[in-house]
């Protein structure tokens, strides 16, 4: 029996935040298991949910005395990796997508989206891949080809901020004890943190990593 993607939404415009909500719950393959104006709110339901929950839906321009949505992609990265998160905004230029996708989205559509396209993202996301229109994955290629997002940058999203921390000291020729001197931390955890890190890499050796290596140092 299908089972439908567990869906969140956050948007500070009620009557859009409520128009996404009747759309998708009209959809046998989407529920929608929050709606949410508020940050405050939305991280609540997610605390509680986050293990059900298949992915998140954010408008990028949340309300003035609210977090700053890149913000918010940054945190939900670190506490939530597995709730991949769609961001739809009023804005659609190639700077915006860029500085979301750094953050922590796994995809950006226009609020002119279609529904069709909005349900194509929810099952690209929740496959694990990365979703864009089609003219702005061109544009984002045109202007700087190592900021494209792929496969790789949702891997290295996964990382903690100390396993990359211990992937930076090792790209610099770093053996494992001079980088517990450096880092000071025991030998112990920084094998550990580097066998995670490769483990959520999927990379064996170290010309593996080297090949990442623009991507682990976009700040």
């Amino acid at each position: 029996m299908y089972t439908p993607r567990r869906v969140i939404l956050l948007d500070d415009h009620p009557v859009l935040l409520h128009g996404m909500q009747v759309m998708l719950d009209a959809e046998p393959s989407v529920q929608v298991v929050g709606a949410h104006r508020a940050v405050r709110d939305f991280l609540a339901t997610l605390n509680t949910l986050h293990a059900t929950i298949d992915m998140a839906i954010v408008d990028y321009s949340l309300g003035p005395d609210d977090v700053d949505c890149r913000n918010l992609l940054m945190a939900m990265r670190q506490r939530y990796p597995q709730v991949p998160v769609l961001v739809l905004s009023a804005q659609h230029n190639a700077m915006l997508v860029r500085a979301a996708l750094r953050a922590g989205a796994r995809g950006y559509l226009p609020k002119t989206a279609l529904v069709s396209d909005i349900l194509e993202a929810i099952d690209a996301l929740c496959r694990g891949n990365l979703h864009l229109q089609a003219d702005m994955m061109q544009r984002l290629r045109d202007d700087r080809a190592t900021l494209v997002p792929d496969e790789h940058l949702i891997k290295i999203q996964a990382l903690t901020p100390r396993e990359r921390e211990v992937l930076l000291e090792a790209l610099e020729g770093h053996g494992t004890l001079r980088i517990a001197e450096r880092l000071e931390r025991a030998i112990s955890t920084v094998s550990a943190q580097k066998r995670s890190a490769y483990r959520k890499l999927g990379v064996r050796t170290d010309n593996d990593l080297h090949r990442m290596r623009h991507l682990l140092e976009v700040k």
